[in-house]
């Protein structure tokens, strides 16, 4: 009885923690300079309850491609995005969502600014899952 719970546990908390992947359009912009555009770019969007995890990968900055990993929260009824950390190749930095930062139903909208090495880097992201 006791290994049935514990692998009825395991399969609850594996669905929970589910990726979605988000297909669409990133598009960045470094101090204001002609924007970039990859169609199609994927986000990686794992959810538990308000807690939200996103990595978009492969993204190039400087000479150097690595993974974009965010921690965020999100408002369950609007579907909001608040940041809470970003980071590049593991390295923390400093940004924040602007307004229309969602992720809610099947549609991912992601606008950020970062700053980065002295630059500031716009970034957006609208896709679907």
């Amino acid at each position: 009885m006791r290994r049935i719970f514990t692998i009825l546990m395991l399969l609850c908390t594996i669905s929970t923690f589910a990726a979605s992947t988000y297909s669409g359009k990133l598009t960045v912009s470094v101090d204001g300079a002609t924007p970039t555009v990859v169609d199609p770019q994927s986000v990686k969007v794992i959810e538990d309850g308000t807690a939200v995890k996103m990595t978009i990968s492969n993204f190039s900055y400087a000479g150097l491609t690595a993974d974009v990993n965010i921690t965020a929260s999100k408002n369950l009824s609007t579907g909001e995005l608040t940041l809470s950390t970003i980071s590049y190749a593991g390295l923390p930095l400093s940004g924040k969502f602007n307004a229309g930062s969602k992720l809610i139903n099947n549609d991912c909208k992601i606008i950020l600014s970062i700053s980065a090495v002295f630059q500031k880097i716009e970034v957006t992201f609208i896709g679907t899952k």
